[in-house]
């Protein structure tokens, strides 16, 4: 029997689960190359206000809720814009105070 080395994950979150949802990752990668190749690789990670991000993830939710399913610009699904943009989103909100342009009210 080979012996095995301890791990400690309890309460870690399983990253790998994310792989389980292939095409919609596929899909957000090809939006991250169309963008690579439109400004630079991680132009993104320079910061964008988060509003900015919210307004383009809301207008590929409109093209999309008006069953228009393809970007006319990159040839790209919608929903793949859609997710890149979440990402974009949550990454940008929990490592970039400095982008949170949100109104107080």
């Amino acid at each position: 029997m080979l012996d095995k080395g301890d791990r400690y994950n309890k309460d870690k979150p399983e990253l790998s689960m994310v792989m389980e949802a292939g095409a919609a990752l596929e899909g957000c990668a090809r939006v991250l190359a169309f963008g690579r190749d439109k400004y630079s690789r991680k132009n993104w990670l320079k910061g964008l206000p988060l509003t900015s991000v919210v307004d383009s993830l809301q207008r590929h939710v409109v093209k999309f809720m008006n069953n228009e399913d393809t970007d006319e610009e990159s040839k790209l699904a919608h929903v793949s814009h859609i997710l890149c943009n979440a990402l974009f989103l949550a990454q940008l909100y929990h490592t970039r105070p400095d982008c949170d342009d949100r109104v107080r009210l």
